[in-house]
């Protein structure tokens, strides 16, 4: 059954359903039509204008030469391909298929420029031998899933604009002639910009690409934000924005900020160096050699963070995927503070074994582990009641395990945690105290008075 769009009378204030008659299974776009859909291929051919608004077309859609096309919203589940057409203009509109403008002679009447914004390409998106100018992605872009290519066009009064397109593919700008010259800036690349053969050159900047070549060379940063393109940061020293990388290296002596940087593969600390980073985002794992220094605030790690022998460890407001364990940490951080997990959701286990430092596992905000919380075999010497491991306002699903750790003089405090399974703790030098734990098991060992 057909869902006919509706069409919009031009001059009187009423709707009629369409009914363009269909020539072999390709339907006559020739009008306003609002909503509804095209169920065949559609054909705007020599001397109409087909204006789409929210309408959904199930075939191909093909402007004849002669033809125009204004496209709003709307939805094409196949290819749209424009051959020698007066003029286009495609805003905000979803195409799953490829498209292909050729031979473009004309502007829309109250532009200066054909446009293709705002729309979702799920292939390739291709201008050749235009004659009237173009732009690609005005303010609000256009994601294209394929490769974005402009060629042979010779326009005689006018430019070419491409601007804030996200493109997954290749953007290549080759053997273009215009008056004005043109315009690349601001487009994210996740291969290849490469122009040859344009005159002028074109100008731009903003571009981001996995390599930049020919007349484009200087208008990108490569490796950079460039998607699957990006690039292994070596040496990390510095401080460093919203950019992508693949792995990092943090070496010894060096201080490594990251500031909302996204991080495709693993970060590595290494003895002597310093991670910084805040709101980062990692989806390997975060691993701090023996001698290197962690703080991490508000990062999401969808693997392990994991630090051996660190001089200072501090996680706050993180997520993280996989496990996180704070192994045989030496020092406390700068301020003179402990070492800390607080604040932070942890997918599966949060373990704390052999420190010799001082740690809060919790702090006032707590975290959420959806595994087991264990702290073991830390040895932390401090003074008579100070409190060098504390475990608080954590929300566990598994047990909370606190064996075999030594304090001397100092204390050890268990507060204020929601346990689903049991909370266990033994041979610790001296006993833990603490009040307020709810535990949904068992409660066993030196840990037996600790829980309402």
């Amino acid at each position: 059954m057909h869902e006919r769009p509706i069409q919009v009378a031009a001059v009187a204030a009423i709707f009629v359903i369409f009914a363009a008659p269909a020539l072999a299974d390709e339907e006559i776009c020739d009008g306003v039509f609002s909503g509804g859909s095209f169920e065949d291929d559609v054909a705007v051919p020599d001397g109409a204008t087909c204006t789409l608004d929210g309408t959904r077309v199930k075939g191909n859609l093909k402007v004849l030469s002669g033809g125009a096309l204004v496209a709003t919203g709307a939805r094409l589940r196949n290819d749209l391909q424009a051959e020698e057409a007066r003029y286009l203009q495609i805003l905000n509109t979803r195409i799953a298929g490829n498209v292909q403008l050729d031979a473009t002679s004309d502007v829309p009447p109250s532009d200066a420029a054909n446009q293709v914004c705002g729309s979702k390409i799920g292939g390739d998106l291709q201008l050749v031998e235009n004659r009237a100018p173009f732009e690609i992605g005005c303010d609000s872009g256009n994601q294209v899933k394929g490769n974005l290519q402009i060629s042979q066009s010779e326009i005689a009064d006018g430019t070419i604009v491409v601007t804030n397109n996200r493109i997954r593919g290749d953007l290549q700008y080759q053997a273009n002639t215009t008056s004005a010259g043109a315009d690349l800036s601001n487009n994210r690349v996740r291969q290849n910009l490469q122009c040859t053969d344009n005159e002028p050159p074109p100008m731009g900047a903003g571009n981001t690409a996995g390599d930049a070549d020919g007349q484009c060379s200087q208008l990108a940063t490569e490796g950079r934000r460039g998607g699957s393109r990006t690039v292994d940061l070596d040496v990390c020293n510095g401080v460093f924005g919203k950019e992508k990388f693949d792995d990092v290296t943090v070496p010894d002596g060096a201080t490594c900020t990251l500031n909302g940087t996204r991080v495709k593969g693993n970060v590595l600390v290494q003895s002597g160096g310093v991670l910084v980073a805040t709101d980062a985002r990692v989806k390997g794992n975060v691993q701090v050699e023996s001698g290197g220094a962690l703080d991490a605030t508000g990062v999401k790690v969808r693997g392990n963070i994991q630090t051996d022998e660190a001089t200072d460890v501090r996680v706050r407001d993180a997520r993280v995927g996989g496990d996180v364990q704070i192994l045989a940490t030496t020092g406390t951080p700068p301020d003179g503070g402990p070492n800390q997990v607080c604040g932070s959701r942890i997918k599966s286990n949060l373990q704390a074994t052999g420190n010799t430092a001082p740690i809060e596992l919790g702090c006032a905000d707590g975290n959420k582990v959806g595994g087991n919380l264990q702290v073991q075999d830390s040895q932390i010497a401090g003074q008579a009641s100070e409190i060098v491991i504390a475990v608080a306002n954590n929300k566990v699903r598994g047990d909370l395990q606190f064996d075999d750790n030594a304090g001397g003089d100092a204390e050890f405090d268990i507060s204020g945690n929601r346990i689903g399974q049991n909370l266990q703790c033994a041979d610790n030098t001296p006993p833990p105290m603490g009040s307020g734990n709810r535990v949904g098991g068992d409660v066993d060992g030196q840990c037996s008075g600790l829980a309402n």
